[in-house]
């Protein structure tokens, strides 16, 4: 592109609000989210088909992006 990656950074952030990691990270929670919501997959599938090789690390993420554990949000659709 032709540009340096502290300027792309720069015009992405400003074009979407989020540096490209952020907006990788909150793509992957919401396919995440979909994932626990509509199947039966484990947390560690769930991780791993998304990039994560560190469950742990996955589900810390997940916890803190949004106040629930995998295991618990996904109970929210199986009950």
């Amino acid at each position: 592109a032709c540009m340096s990656k502290d300027y792309f950074i720069k015009i992405f952030r400003q074009e979407l609000g989020v540096t490209p990691v952020q907006f990788i990270i909150n793509d992957k929670l919401m396919k995440a989210k979909l994932m626990l919501a509509s199947t039966n997959l484990t947390i560690k599938e769930i991780a791993y088909s998304l990039g994560y090789s560190d469950t742990s690390y996955f589900i810390r993420l997940f916890k803190k992006r949004h106040k629930l554990s995998p295991l618990q949000y996904r109970k929210l659709f199986n009950d």
